[in-house]
């Protein structure tokens, strides 16, 4: 009965779905575009964190996302206790959202404090070129 119920509970794939993904993942030059542009994307980003006066990690070189941080925020990350969202990654984040950027903060993904906010490049280029415009505004 088991084995019924599941053939008819969207666990197996359709058979034109499976031809249809079988002949977009042959095809391999969707990938030099995607990194091309997310390539575009990281630069233009960059540049205008960079000129705001931010910094990304240098280890974010590829990737969905650029860690950023703000290097004349001097606070202590080394683990010392202090209150939920209290540190430089939520001051960041605060100043970033006073702009109306949506950013998160390194806190959200570790249990210890934080000093970087995480930016999705998985948005449009007009939401990239637009958030460079923006951040003009920061410094």
């Amino acid at each position: 009965a088991l084995l019924a119920v599941r053939k008819h509970c969207g666990q197996i794939m359709p058979s034109p779905v499976q031809a249809a993904l079988t002949q977009v993942l042959s095809e391999r030059s969707h990938v030099k575009e995607q990194l091309e542009r997310y390539g575009r994307r990281r630069k233009m980003l960059a540049a205008a964190l960079e000129q705001a006066g931010l910094k990304v990690a240098e280890e974010c070189e590829a990737g969905l996302y650029l860690w950023v941080f703000d290097p004349a925020d001097k606070a202590d990350v080394t683990g010392a206790l202090r209150a939920p969202g209290s540190g430089a990654d939520w001051r960041l984040l605060d100043r970033m959202a006073h702009l109306g950027l949506i950013v998160a903060p390194e806190s959200f993904y570790n249990a210890r404090p934080g000093s970087h906010v995480r930016m999705a490049l998985c948005v449009s280029d007009n939401e990239i070129q637009e958030t460079a415009k923006r951040l003009v505004k920061f410094a």
